[in-house]
Order: C-alpha cells, then structure tokens, then sequence
C-alpha cells in the first residue's frame, strides 16, 4: 500500500476536510455539528504593552466621543422635537413733535396718539411724518392711478388716462395742484419707542415667553433706524415714508430640564419696502 493510500486514497478532498477540522478548537474537533450548532465562541483578547498606542488609542476614542455628543448630539439636537413659535410684539411709543404747515408756516403741536392715527396694522404702528391734504372735485382729468391701455370714451395722456372722476387725481409723492397743502413734522426722528416681544410653542409647552429687550427700551426712533442695515435715519425717509421690520429671532430650549432662559438670540431691523409708503383718508368738505 502506498503512503497516500494511507491517507484516503490520495484524494484533494479528505486533505481539505483534515485541514480545516485542525483548524477548530479542540473542544470542537470530535463534536458533531448537531451539537456545536448552539454552542458559541469568543475572541481572543490581546494586551498590547505600548504607551505611544495607548496615547494614540485614547486621542481617538476621546476624539470620536466629542464629536459625537457635542457636535452630533448638543448642537444638531437630533434626540429633540423642533416646532416654530408663535409670537407676538408689542409697540410703544411717547414724545411729541411739531407739524410746520407750508400754505402759511404755522406750527402745530402733534403727540404721540395724533402721529400713530390710523391704526392700519394690528402688527405695527403707522408714523405719520408729513401730511398732504388736497381738494376735489369731481370732472374730467388725467387719473394718475389708471395707465394706458385706456377703456372706452377716455384718452391716453403722458401714460395715464384721462377720464371722470375725482379731480385733481392723487399721486402719493407729486405735488398736484395749487390746492395742495402740506404739513411736515418735524422732530419724529425724537420719538421714544419701547419694543417687547413674546412667543409660545404649543406643541412643546404651555408656557408664554416674553421678553423686553434692554437695548430697545425707552429708546429714540433714530436710534432703532440706525440699528438696520445699512443705518437708516428718519430725516431721510420723511418725504416718501417707508415700512420697517423689527423681527426677534428665538432659539429656544423648552425641555422640562432646560436650564437657560428662553429670550431672543438677536433682533433684526430692516427697510421692508423699496418705494416708500403712504395712506389716503377721505373727508367731505361742507
């Protein structure tokens, strides 16, 4: 017999298979895999005697945990609800100013309640800073509110159409008419204003958060315009008017465990219009 007979007839296969059965622990070689089916095994742990590793190992573990808890969990907040709030601002404002009439140049007193009439936004306050007050009639003139194509009957003149109606027609920034008088005020830019606002998540919370801002107490109008950008300046915005936006931006922390108050991050002020802006009143004369 030779000496592969000895070993299964020379065959690749038994070879294998007596390979990878020395491979197994011996707990395992003569165990059927019937019963080794349910059994488990653990690695082997190994000791590595190196204080440059350590040091290296440590840097990397303490580097993976930063990341993970301060940028991944602290800042991003993926384990919290985020809902955006619901707020509102409340508006102030004291002082008093001098209207100059220019059809014969007497000067009036205004206050504030005179200045902030009429309310047209339940959101804000209408500043008056120049009143213009015309006299009409009605008949046949060029509407200044009505541009060309015209309809029928009315005619095309310098891109308006002439047709009935009130007469002299209004144009918010254009003297019209020897009819035309106007009050400038003067002193608006003095007016002192006080700004609080407050906001709820009611998704979140119950809780109403209000907040009075220190920096926009008991402040002048000027002084809130020169916080836009770029600065504003009321002097410059007296003959056409303009919208400003005052917008409180919040991040806050509702939790049952926050610790930090919740109050604005920042306060925004900012020219909403690009044009100005005015408002028309009627009145019947007589």
């Amino acid at each position: 017999m030779s000496e592969m007979d000895r070993f299964g007839g020379g065959g690749d296969e038994n070879v294998f298979a007596e390979s990878r059965r020395l491979n197994q622990p011996l707990s395992l070689r003569n165990e059927s895999p019937a019963k080794t089916f349910f059994w488990y095994q653990t690695d082997r742990i190994v000791i590595i005697r190196n204080a440059k590793l350590a040091v290296i190992y440590w840097v990397l573990v303490s580097l993976i945990l930063v990341y993970f808890f301060v940028f991944n969990i602290y800042q991003n907040s993926p384990h919290q609800i985020k809902e955006a709030g619901s707020g509102i601002v409340s508006l102030q404002i004291e002082g008093k100013v001098y209207g100059q009439r220019h059809s014969d140049g007497t000067r009036e007193v205004w206050d504030a309640k005179d200045l902030l009439d009429p309310a047209i936004d339940n959101s804000g306050a209408f500043v008056t800073t120049r009143i213009k007050t015309v006299e009409q009639e009605r008949g046949r003139c060029v509407q200044r509110d009505d541009p060309c194509p015209c309809g029928s009957g009315e005619k095309c003149v310098d891109g308006f159409c002439e047709a009935e109606g009130w007469c002299p027609s209004l144009s918010a920034f254009e003297t019209v008419s020897e009819k035309e008088d106007v009050v400038a005020m003067e002193g608006v830019g003095g007016l002192r204003v006080s700004l609080q606002a407050g906001i709820s998540f009611p998704t979140l919370s119950g809780d109403f958060f209000s907040s009075a801002v220190p920096e926009l107490q008991d402040i002048s109008l000027d002084d809130l315009l020169k916080q836009a950008t770029p600065p504003l300046r009321v002097k410059e915005l007296e003959e056409k008017g303009a919208v400003i936006g005052v917008a409180f931006l919040w991040n806050c922390d509702v939790g049952s465990l926050s610790l930090s108050p919740c109050a604005p991050d920042a306060v925004k002020v900012e020219r909403l219009d690009t044009v100005g802006v005015a408002y028309r009143s009627f009145l019947p004369l007589g």
